[in-house]
């Protein structure tokens, strides 16, 4: 896979690429700073905050304490939420989103334990 930086700097001029859709570069300019200036214990955590979550802003959210853990999990969970409420739920997607709460849970843990 390329880095991240290839991803942002390999696409049409004002504009990266990323796994769904298209972000202008001055938006991911931030995130890239805050992404460099991070430790890695503090990149373990946020890897598992992002995979966990599906979002790497609320990932960095939680890791600022901009949201707390209970909101994040919220967060990551909204679409889950509307696909049981149109659907119905089963015992591996309930599975699914206790494990994320789980792994979110545990990230933010280390994360404060790092202080």
């Amino acid at each position: 896979y390329p880095s991240f930086v290839e991803m942002a700097t390999s696409a049409s001029p004002g504009y990266a690429a990323l796994t769904s859709g298209r972000h202008q570069l001055s938006g991911i300019a931030p995130l890239r700073r805050e992404l460099a200036a991070a430790g890695d214990f503090d990149l373990a955590a946020l890897h598992t905050l992002t995979s966990a979550s599906g979002s790497l802003i609320v990932a960095l959210a939680l890791k600022r304490g901009e949201i707390d853990v209970p909101a994040a999990v919220e967060l990551s969970q909204l679409d889950e939420d509307y696909q049981v409420e149109r659907w119905g739920d089963t015992p591996e997607a309930a599975a699914g989103r206790r494990d994320n709460r789980l792994q979110i849970e545990q990230a933010a843990a280390f994360l404060d334990w790092l202080g």
